[in-house]
């Protein structure tokens, strides 16, 4: 392994602090991606739904 200058301790203090932003990156993915299975079937539905962009952009009468 190549010397960076760099001590045991920094080294391994880097490495947590990598696996500590790893971690809220995990939970931030958690909570932002949506979960299918809990859909209502409605809601599931439209998000198939290959009409869903134009219809969003279709005006009302």
């Amino acid at each position: 392994m190549k010397n960076t200058g760099q001590s045991h301790g920094e080294i391994i203090e880097a490495a947590r602090a990598y696996e500590a932003r790893e971690r809220e990156s995990q939970i931030t993915d958690d909570l932002v991606e949506p979960r299918f299975e809990d859909l209502p079937p409605q809601e599931l539905a439209a998000s198939r739904d290959m009409n869903r962009n134009l219809e969003a952009e279709t005006p009302d009468e």
